[in-house]
Order: C-alpha cells, then sequence, then structure tokens
C-alpha cells in the first residue's frame, strides 16, 4: 500500500497547488477565461477542499474503502 500513499500525497499536494494558484491569480483568470470571479473562487475553493480530503487521507493509516472511493469519484 505503499505506492497508493504516494499517490495520495502526490493528488493532495497538486490540488493544494491549484487551489492556492488559483485563489493568487483569480483576476487574471477572470480577465483570461471570462468568467465571474464567483466561479473562479468556487473552483479554488473546491480545489482547496478536495486537497484537504486527499492529504488527510494520506496521514491516515487504515483507510476506509468508502474514503478512498469518495475521493476517486470527486476525481471525475
Amino acid at each position: 500500500m505503499k505506492g497508493y500513499n504516494k499517490i495520495l500525497w502526490i493528488d493532495g499536494l497538486s490540488a493544494a497547488i491549484a487551489g492556492t494558484s488559483t485563489l493568487f491569480l483569480h483576476n487574471f483568470l477572470i480577465t483570461l477565461f471570462g468568467l465571474p470571479k464567483n466561479i473562479i473562487l468556487f473552483i479554488a475553493i473546491v480545489n482547496l477542499i478536495y486537497a484537504i480530503c486527499a492529504l488527510s487521507l494520506a496521514k491516515c493509516k487504515a483507510r476506509s474503502l468508502t474514503a478512498v472511493t469518495t475521493l476517486a469519484a470527486g476525481n471525475l
């Protein structure tokens, strides 16, 4: 299961980077994509929530199948 743990860490850290970058660059992204500010901020917050879930799962020693399945569904 050590390989899965690395995937969870990478997944969580990449979501945290994406969410943080979106928050810092939201004005640029609004101009670039022409989306409302609320949509851009919603995307950033969803990424950060996903990062919290993935990183908390990566930190756990025992993971439930439900938690991993829910996280996998969040990738869709």
